[in-house]
């Protein structure tokens, strides 16, 4: 009885290894590990900061050169867009990656 209980107890860890080292999340039974068949959610992304931060960055990017008003504003009508706020919420880490590399660029 008790080698038995050991065999399915090192089955188990076994099994345990295998789906960490695979890098999935795990369900742990009566039955025994399973992986985790429910998906993750997403991380909820903040579109109100992003656009705050979008708006931050250009107004920086503006000060420190006048000239990058019509840049920005040039991104902006590639992304079918006047202004930040009409920036489309799928549109906005691209916009800000965008800005961050002209600034990056000086």
């Amino acid at each position: 009885m008790l080698e038995t209980e050991i065999k399915k107890l090192t089955s188990a860890i076994d099994r345990l290894s295998e789906l960490l080292i695979a890098g999935q999340s795990i369900t742990i039974t009566d039955d025994g590990i399973l992986p985790d068949k429910t998906p993750k959610k997403a991380a909820a992304v903040d579109f109100d900061a992003l656009r705050e931060e979008a708006k931050n960055l250009c107004l920086t990017l503006v000060r420190d050169n006048r000239d990058n008003k019509k840049l920005i504003g040039a991104y902006l009508v590639g992304y079918a867009a006047k202004t930040i706020t009409q920036l489309a919420d799928e549109n906005l880490e691209a916009f800000i990656a965008s800005m961050q590399e002209i600034q990056n660029a000086k």
